[in-house]
């Protein structure tokens, strides 16, 4: 009788303890799933410039996340040294080792790279870069960057609303340059000519035998298509050698390596922007907290505004419930609202945001002259 009173005892305090346990596992909220973020950036080479604002961008936009709501993210960055084959090392081991949710990448040529690697894996990829096709070739990507085609699209406007229909390209010899020469023609319904269409490879140090050929040509305008960091010693050749041609050129002239020797250089050309400034950027909280990390004004070059926002548009269709790998389905053919305005996720998975034609002011600032639409 002692013993089964004992047995039920012991049963009665285990059956409690059960309860107990029950009770407090349905008052605890699930532990909530990590999700990872693989960004693949240059960090160090040749365009070093990119990738460390990138960065930094990436941090306070995952920062800001954090702060206001309730979900653990991990941030896993590679450098990818400006090189594909240190970018494909990148991408592998973020897909491999780290096993990522989501992926996002700087420039074309490393874009190009990785994509084929993220679309095996089924892994969404963020694009930070100016060839549109790449979203258009693989639908697990969404790029979160002005796209080419309306980039050319506002050059080619603006070009023949100041009545020049001829000129002659100078330009970093790439894949995405040569489809930029195309579709400035094609953007102005074929009124545009191209008299001469010169090449060169990145890190150039003369650039004198290239503007001997465009000096004297039928051209009314010259137009120059690269990475920035040639730029100061390019125009400087066409200073120095005479040529009274116009000079017009891409959103790159608003890099840090295009400025590095100050602005006063490139008075007088025109090149593609968006409606926004540094000064408006400065006014917002991202702008301030962004200045506050990277101690300094912010450059007019804003590829990590465009990072910044890639993330929050990330976040804001996962927190609807969309599920983490159909993030570029479900964003094609959206609206969203950002700090560069209302930017169109069109259904071939290519952002577009205002544009707009800037110049240098004599204070070294960014004024806007020209908006797509006007």
């Amino acid at each position: 009788m002692k013993h089964r009173k004992a047995l039920l005892a012991i049963i009665g305090v285990v059956a409690v303890a059960i309860v107990g346990w029950l009770i407090y596992r349905a008052n605890v909220p699930p532990r909530e799933e990590v999700i990872k973020i693989g960004a693949i950036l240059p960090l160090t080479g040749n365009l070093a410039f990119l990738g460390q604002p990138e960065k930094e961008a990436l941090e306070v936009a995952i920062k800001e996340i954090r702060n206001n709501e309730r979900i653990r993210i991990q941030l896993f960055v590679e450098d990818s040294k400006g090189q594909a084959k240190d970018a494909i090392s990148s991408a592998q081991k973020l897909l491999n080792i780290d096993k990522v949710n989501v992926g996002i990448v700087s420039t074309s040529a490393l874009s190009n790279a990785v994509a084929p690697i993220f679309q095996h894996s089924r892994v969404p990829l963020i694009t930070i870069c100016s060839d549109e096709t790449i979203a258009r070739r693989y639908d697990n990507v969404v790029n979160i960057y002005v796209n080419l085609d309306s980039e050319q699209e506002t050059m080619a406007k603006f070009l023949l609303s100041e009545g020049i229909s001829k000129i002659s390209t100078i330009r970093v010899n790439a894949q995405i340059t040569e489809r930029g020469v195309k579709l400035l023609q094609d953007k102005s319904g074929g009124v545009l000519q191209i008299v001469n269409d010169i090449t060169y490879e990145l890190g150039t140090a003369n650039y004198r035998d290239l503007v001997s050929k465009v000096r004297d040509d039928a051209s009314q305008a010259i137009y120059l298509m690269g990475y920035g960091i040639e730029f100061p010693t390019l125009v400087r050749t066409l200073r120095e050698m005479g040529v009274k041609k116009r000079v017009f050129g891409n959103y790159t002239f608003l890099s840090d390596g295009a400025r590095r020797e100050g602005t006063q250089l490139y008075k007088g050309i025109y090149f593609t922007a968006f409606t926004v400034t540094p000064n408006d950027i400065l006014l917002t909280p991202f702008g301030k907290e962004f200045a506050r990390v990277r101690e300094g004004s912010l450059s007019p070059f804003m590829d990590y505004l465009f990072v910044y926002e890639a993330i929050r548009i990330w976040y804001r269709t996962t927190k609807s419930g969309v599920p983490l790998d159909r993030f570029p389905e479900y964003v094609r053919g959206r609206v969203f609202p950002t700090l560069l305005g209302p930017m169109e996720i069109d259904n071939t998975g290519n952002a577009k945001v205002p544009m707009a034609i800037a110049t240098y002011a004599e204070d070294g600032s960014v004024r806007i002259v020209w908006r797509m639409n006007q």
